[in-house]
């Protein structure tokens, strides 16, 4: 079984991807989380769309009450975590990945529109904000300026230019991490 987080978009219910729509679709349990970014349609809407009772997600649900009530359905069903926006554009959403991950649930992130994209629509391109600067580059950084430490679950590492999280140890100097740059998001040895 699984656990999929989904990106609304940053418009209505019609948003959702089709490969979002399916999971939510195929959805054994379907959450939405409301207190990262606000849904511009109510509730009620989603639920009459997708053809599914939508439960309601706040603050202390995802953040507290996630194992109990998210993580531990994953573990024997298909459980769906719906967010407005892009569901990696808060620190919350990586953070139960990692937490899914560490219980041997598997994670499938469907991106959509941010506001990061959108800004476009301003007449602003990403690329006026400046050239991209190696120095700035954070796994470039972090192999460069912090000093080197014992491994532990959790913990972050970097490597070839990617910054990972260190899921679990495996054998000698091999680890399970989670690669959120790679392939959409892969846990591998």
């Amino acid at each position: 079984m699984a656990l999929a987080i989904i990106g609304l978009g940053l418009n209505d219910e019609r948003d959702i991807t089709v490969r979002g729509l399916e999971l939510v679709k195929n959805a054994d349990v379907v959450f939405v989380e409301t207190y990262t970014s606000f849904l511009q349609v109510p509730w009620s809407r989603l639920k009459e769309f997708y053809g599914k009772d939508v439960q309601f997600a706040d603050r202390d649900v995802v953040e507290n009450k996630a194992e109990e009530l998210i993580l531990k359905p994953a573990l024997t069903k298909d459980v769906v975590l719906l967010v407005a926006g892009d569901p990696l554009s808060a620190t919350t959403h990586t953070d139960l990945i990692a937490r899914a991950k560490q219980h041997g649930i598997q994670v499938t992130v469907v991106h959509n529109t941010s506001v990061m994209t959108v800004v476009a629509d301003t007449g602003l391109s990403l690329y006026k904000f400046g050239k991209i600067y190696p120095e700035l580059n954070l796994a470039y950084n972090w192999i460069r300026k912090f000093p080197r430490t014992s491994p532990a679950p959790g913990m972050a590492a970097a490597r070839y230019g990617h910054v990972m999280i260190l899921v679990s140890h495996v054998d000698g100097n091999d680890w399970l991490v989670h690669d959120g740059n790679s392939g959409g998001g892969l846990t591998r040895r």
